[in-house]
């Protein structure tokens, strides 16, 4: 899972990505500082979750393994 951190107006006119984690365990430990950062420069702090499909992500490296050994590259 991928965790995309953002600072948010608190009127929600503008927002911009300031961090990407990929994993929650580091999000969540840099939240605090995140937080306290985002609030003394006048932001909020708002995330976006992407859950990736293990699925997905085992035929997307099978199909760059299979166009690697297609490729003559062995």
């Amino acid at each position: 899972m991928k965790v995309a951190v953002y600072f948010e107006t608190p009127n929600n006119s503008y927002a911009t990505q300031v961090a990407q984690f990929d994993e929650e365990e580091t999000y969540m430990a840099c939240l605090p500082a995140l937080g306290k950062f985002a609030k003394a420069n006048g932001y909020i702090v708002t995330e976006s979750m992407d859950f990736e499909d293990p699925k997905q992500i085992e035929i997307d490296n099978l199909k760059a393994e299979l166009q690697y050994f297609y490729s003559g590259k062995k």
